[in-house]
């Protein structure tokens, strides 16, 4: 996320759709790696789960990090109107 601006609505908007497509690509990965012929294999049920656990944390982190923007500058736009 270094070097991400989230300047504009427009930009973390583009954060998040791009974290939501990564989350979906991680997990249609994952999908495959428990559909082959190892599926029932306990290694491969555990990196599947670790998978799905880094996924869904840095689907967390990266469009958690736009939405806290968005809210600070609603925040801060309201209180330029009062």
């Amino acid at each position: 996320m270094a070097g991400v601006k989230l300047d504009f609505s427009a930009d973390r908007e583009n954060v998040m759709h791009t974290a939501g497509n990564k989350y979906e690509t991680k997990n249609e990965e994952i999908l495959g790696l428990t559909s082959g012929q190892d599926a029932g294999n306990l290694g491969t049920l555990m990196r599947a789960q670790l998978g799905l656990t880094h996924a869904e944390i840095a689907l967390s982190v990266e469009s958690g990090t736009a939405t806290k923007v968005a809210k600070q500058v609603t925040q801060a736009s309201q209180a330029i109107k009062q």
